[in-house]
């Protein structure tokens, strides 16, 4: 194809513009017709400050597994009323996971305020129904608001497997019927873009404004100064959104551009698939030189 070169299993566009994010004509990835069986499951993490690397690695682990991530890192923006989103994020999740350490128990504020919230929201849910799972990091022993509830250890072998397992099973079952596209493109917010070198992902918080649920294409490029585009379709994730503010996950492409000054990545979130059945809904451009 014209104006495209095979770089191992990079491809690279000349003289891509980052505000049309477009992938080389031709390519279509359009999935009209096509819906996956059910959205992804929202997980809302509940933690101490003190705890906010563990918090990152779990949430990290459970978004290469495919999960819905609400975190307060990423998901809490500069002058909201945090115990409003806190609320909402409780709400609109299926699953709340409390990190138990002996910095959280100890501690009071925040998380405490957190808590309260949660078992608010878990005494609306139908009796029996698991809506709180704790997480013990260190072998305390959670509060005694949670005491009845079964918890899974950190320190246990293979825990992330049975934390991954434990989520969903308790996890309210998730809407398996999607939007028709014939109601047209859903209204969603690209809040923000956060780029992890190691590895290479890129993961997308966004508010999901006016459905329960909607399938969506996560695309990623890279642009160099002189107007390249590396990007590898085969990283573009098909993911079902959950109601609200969430974080999704998917590979970003990585050749050794990637280490150079000035480069920028643009995330978008399309509906239909990316190509020319398709409708970008959120773009954004972040320069890679920020991510970690």
């Amino acid at each position: 194809m014209a104006g495209r070169e095979a770089r191992g299993t990079w491809a690279v566009h000349r003289g891509a513009l980052a505000s049309s994010f477009r992938h080389p004509c031709g390519m279509s990835l359009a999935i009209s017709g096509q819906h996956l069986s059910s959205r992804a499951i929202k997980v809302f993490i509940c933690h101490a400050s003190e705890d906010a690397d563990q918090a990152w690695a779990v949430a990290g682990h459970l978004l290469d597994a495919g999960f819905a991530i609400w975190l307060d890192r990423f998901c809490i923006q500069p002058g909201q009323d945090w115990q409003h989103v806190v609320r909402e994020g409780v709400r609109s999740s299926d699953v709340v996971l409390v990190l138990v350490s002996a910095a959280s128990v100890s501690k009071t504020g925040f998380l405490q305020r957190e808590v309260k919230l949660v078992l608010e929201q878990a005494d609306m849910r139908p009796e029996g129904a698991v809506f709180i799972l704790p997480l013990v990091l260190d072998g305390t022993k959670p509060p005694s608001s949670m005491e009845r509830l079964q918890w899974v250890s950190a320190q246990q072998a293979d825990w992330m497997n049975v934390l991954r397992g434990a989520l969903r099973a308790n996890a309210r079952p998730p809407a398996s019927r999607i939007g028709s596209a014939a109601f047209g493109p859903p209204e969603i917010s690209l809040v923000r873009v956060h780029l992890e070198k190691k590895p290479a992902t890129v993961d997308y918080i966004i508010d999901l404004l006016d459905a329960n649920a909607a399938q969506v294409t996560l695309g990623a490029s890279l642009l160099s100064r002189s107007g390249d585009e590396f990007f590898d379709v085969r990283l573009d994730r098909e993911v079902v959104l959950t109601r609200g503010v969430a974080m999704y996950r998917r590979g970003c492409p990585r050749p050794a551009i990637l280490r150079r000054k000035g480069v920028k990545l643009v995330a978008a979130a399309w509906w239909q698939g990316i190509g020319a059945g398709g409708v970008p809904l959120a773009v954004q451009t972040y320069l890679a030189d920020e991510g970690h």
